[in-house]
């Protein structure tokens, strides 16, 4: 059961990365034609409660989710 929540460190980083890049992307081309919404960043609603369970990490990874719903 406890194997299920694991999440390997290195998948987490390249995660936090991807989401960073389209944050930052989309700050940069804040008025180009394309729904925010349908950007994709490739993470699951599980993984992302996953990613905010992980150590100190919590209120980096709240941060980015409320820049998104923006």
């Amino acid at each position: 059961m406890l194997q299920k929540n694991k999440i390997n460190r290195k998948e987490l980083e390249e995660s936090i990365k991807r989401i960073q890049y389209y944050l930052e992307f989309y700050d940069k081309h804040r008025n180009f034609p394309f729904d925010k919404k349908r950007i994709d960043i490739t993470l699951s609603t599980e993984t992302i409660r996953k990613l905010a369970r992980v150590g100190n990490r919590s209120k980096f990874i709240e941060e980015l989710i409320k820049k998104s719903m923006k």
